[in-house]
């Protein structure tokens, strides 16, 4: 996270919290906070296109998720064992 959208999550997260939730206790509302990261997130994404252009074109295939089922990402790893059985 870069200063820029660390400063941007949290004036995001202030101004929700006093316009939404102005009687809560806290400085900011967990909702605020939700929103701040969110936009943060938006920031650094055009950041981070701007630094590598080729980016977008490489994660475009991938917006709708994993291209490949889930079955064979269990049946690749060691011993054929699934996350849920490794832990």
């Amino acid at each position: 996270m870069s200063a820029r959208s660390f400063l941007v999550a949290l004036r995001t997260a202030a101004e929700h919290t006093a316009d939404q939730h102005p009687e809560h206790a806290n400085a900011l509302h967990p909702d605020g906070i939700r929103r701040g990261v969110q936009e943060a997130s938006k920031i650094r994404v055009g950041e981070l296109q701007e630094d590598y252009p080729w980016m977008e074109r490489v994660m475009r295939p991938l917006a709708g998720g994993c291209p490949c089922p889930a079955s064979s990402t269990t049946s690749r790893n060691a011993g054929g064992a699934s996350a849920s059985s490794i832990a």
